[in-house]
């Protein structure tokens, strides 16, 4: 559940309907199989606490999600789609 409620907040603030003061910024990365909202993880080594924040830990699931999902007008209509791509409806 806290992968779903993760990808709810980005949705949010991709949308500008939260804001969110960065460590470090949020970085745009051109899609490479994705959509146009790819998001690029901040490269970390040695900090485990970096790789665990929460930009570096939605990016892999936020830039698996096609853009019929990330382009749902409000945040229920996001949830339903993620609720219906994780279960294989359409």
């Amino acid at each position: 559940m806290r992968a779903r409620g993760d990808l709810i907040e980005m949705f949010k603030i991709k949308k500008g309907l939260d804001t969110v003061q960065w460590h470090s910024s949020l970085q745009a990365g051109p899609p490479r199989s994705g959509h146009r909202g790819h998001i690029r993880p901040e490269l970390v080594k040695d900090c485990l606490i970096r790789r665990n924040a929460f930009c570096n830990r939605v990016a892999r699931m936020w830039n698996k999600i096609p853009d019929s999902v990330i382009d749902a007008p409000s945040v229920n209509s996001f949830k339903k789609r993620i609720d219906d791509q994780r279960t294989g409806c359409s």
